[in-house]
């Protein structure tokens, strides 16, 4: 979802009552996703995945 979508996208399913709360272990830098995440961060994550610098998701909740 996250490398295919724009964080307005992103911003809509979260408006629509998408919930979710993540932590993406990008290497060295833990980065998490819910409903307050900026687009700073989901842009860092788009990054992290293109380059696949993502470790195993550890923790996911979805409400």
């Amino acid at each position: 979802m996250i490398k295919h979508t724009s964080y307005e996208e992103y911003r809509k399913k979260v408006g629509e009552g998408l919930g979710i709360d993540v932590v993406i272990p990008v290497v060295d830098t833990p980065l998490g996703l819910n409903g307050n995440t900026s687009k700073e961060t989901y842009e860092k994550i788009q990054k992290a995945i293109k380059k696949r610098t993502i470790n195993n998701i550890y923790e996911v909740y979805e409400v």
